[in-house]
């Protein structure tokens, strides 16, 4: 049953006392009879959702549900934080309102970011990992908190990123790899899109971790967003 208040587009709820706002994407072909795939794409610190939700692309490439949480914003107004508590608040507020109201397919649930984007993706699914099925962050430190189970993940790293160190990504696999149960020894190359990635095969039961890097960024920038 669709609300008709909850639309595609800018949304807003009140968390800790404060309005936090998140755009909706829905894609046209959405039906009442057929379950949908949701993605959480989180926004870096100083790109907003909206920003995000242009150079993404997610929409315009499945029809998956996408919803792009937008961080709370420094004093200036210049900068982002994913860092507080209420965050996750948050986030778990969205999945309720949008799973209340859409038909999402809570088996195909994914948290995607980019840059600080990515640290709050591997928040998210680390923390709610009994119910994130898949994570994909680009150019982003790993969080490295206590998680509540694996999740099928997907890193790309660049060697030469200067906003986010490259040991900084291997750090942030190499936590995955642990929390995931895999060998690093057991690899194999795959391929996604023109790139040669690795994938590490002996992992706990279908989560595997997936790692690229010399990829191509807009404006051929290493930190950017794969232009693939």
């Amino acid at each position: 049953q669709v609300n008709a208040s909850l639309i595609s587009g800018e949304n807003t709820l009140t968390i800790a006392g404060k309005e936090r706002k998140y755009n909706l994407y829905i894609p046209s072909s959405y039906t009442n009879n057929k379950e949908y795939a949701l993605a959480v794409a989180t926004h870096g610190r100083t790109n907003s959702k909206d920003q995000v939700q242009s150079y993404m692309g997610l929409g315009r490439q499945s029809d998956f549900i996408v919803v792009y949480p937008a961080g709370l914003p420094s004093s200036s107004g210049s900068s982002f934080s994913w860092s507080e508590k209420e965050n996750m608040t948050f986030i778990d507020a969205i999945l309720k309102q949008v799973s209340d109201n859409y038909c999402v397919n809570r088996n195909e649930v994914y948290a995607i970011g980019h840059s600080l984007g990515g640290w709050m993706a591997q928040r998210i699914a680390c923390l709610r990992g009994e119910f994130v099925n898949g994570m994909a962050v680009v150019g982003s430190g790993g969080f490295t908190g206590t998680c509540t189970g694996p999740v099928p993940s997907l890193f790309f790293q660049n060697v030469d990123d200067h906003l986010s160190s490259y040991a900084s990504g291997v750090s942030a696999r190499n936590t995955r790899l642990k929390v995931n149960e895999c060998s690093e020894s057991s690899t194999e190359n795959v391929q996604i899109g023109s790139l040669t990635c690795t994938k590490y095969n002996s992992c706990s039961s279908g989560n595997p971790v997936v790692w690229c890097e010399g990829y191509t960024g807009y404006n051929n920038d290493p930190h950017s967003w794969p232009t693939e």
